[in-house]
């Protein structure tokens, strides 16, 4: 009976021992978790400011993009209806090959193809009937549009 209880209470300070030992490597793995969970939060949050720039740059591309994914169309008129903003587009008027126009979508209902634009007073319109006759300018600002 002795040695049972001898056995007995070692086994009772093995337990205690053991059960503060695990307490200790549980806590010790606790601070490692919690940095852990720190740092993989931290990762996480660059993660969803990643994704929120990138929405936020499509936004932006979606908002200011003035061009078209369809082949050209007509004439400013036609993407009038697809609420486009006033800005350079590709048009094919009749059968002539695909030419960059600005499109007026403001003045007076809008879909207007511009083919001269004078308001700043930077290109020079006294120019030669060829020159009139290819387009001169910057199509953004003053310009000839020509054939």
């Amino acid at each position: 009976v002795r040695q049972y209880r001898k056995s007995s209470e070692k086994d009772d300070r093995v337990d205690t021992i053991w059960n503060e030992l695990q307490g200790i490597c549980l806590h010790g793995n606790q601070r490692g978790t919690v940095q852990d969970l720190k740092r993989d939060t931290q990762v996480l949050l660059k993660k969803i400011r990643g994704e929120k720039e990138i929405l936020r740059i499509v936004s932006l591309l979606k908002n200011g993009f003035k061009g078209t994914c369809t082949k050209p169309v007509r004439d400013c008129t036609e993407l009038k209806k697809y609420n486009k903003l006033s800005g350079v587009y590709k048009i094919t008027a009749g059968n002539s090959k695909a030419l960059k126009v600005y499109c007026d979508m403001t003045t007076d209902g809008g879909g207007w193809s511009i083919i001269q634009r004078h308001q700043d007073g930077n290109v020079d319109f006294q120019r030669t009937w060829a020159e009139y006759e290819n387009g001169f300018g910057n199509l953004e600002g003053d310009y000839w549009l020509g054939k």
